[in-house]
């Protein structure tokens, strides 16, 4: 990953502390859930190498809770309060990079949900930028998107907001870290 040691919450100051990625649990099957929360980007208050090194960090660890026999992670995109103000092409760009290199494989799905009408155009702009392979890994959910998450994933794992049962909400720091 070119990176001489492994990555530290230390290595994120600013892009960690936002909560942009959480982990959120295991699904049904055992995969790990990785939430998106897309609210909370905030590109102009990192670089796009910070912004690279934390999308490694939190993926490389949803990728070390993969228990025995399991070996693909979910991620999730909550798109609600997405809007133009919180995006970047180049970094969106890194995003869809770095998975398409380094991650493909571990990924099983992406599940977009709550998308407000300007993400159709930001997609539809990035759509070329995704492999096919992954694209036909990822669901773009509108009415009835609790239903969708919970044929996936249990209602004790899942926030009340996404139509589970959870109460507490996902920490920001990943699971090791966080106790």
């Amino acid at each position: 990953l070119g990176h001489r040691r492994p990555i530290a919450p230390d290595d994120c100051p600013r892009a960690l502390p936002s909560g942009l990625f959480r982990h959120a649990g295991v699904a049904k099957d055992g995969r790990p859930i990785l939430l998106v929360k897309a609210a909370l980007w905030r590109p102009s208050e990192y670089s796009v190498e910070e912004y690279s090194t934390y999308i490694h960090y939190m993926v490389s660890t949803s990728i070390a809770r993969m228990g025995e026999n399991v070996s693909t992670h979910l991620v999730l995109f909550d798109m609600s309060d997405y809007s133009m103000v919180n995006s970047s092409f180049p970094m969106l760009k890194e995003l869809i990079n770095i998975n398409e290199t380094f991650y493909s494989e571990a990924l099983s799905m992406v599940i977009l949900f709550n998308a407000p009408t300007v993400f159709s155009w930001v997609f539809n702009t990035i759509k070329p930028w995704i492999s096919p392979v992954t694209r036909g890994k990822m669901h773009l959910l509108t009415a009835d998107f609790e239903i969708a998450l919970l044929e996936h994933i249990d209602a004790g794992q899942l926030e009340e907001k996404y139509g589970g049962t959870r109460v507490e909400p996902y920490p920001i720091m990943p699971p090791a870290e966080a106790e």
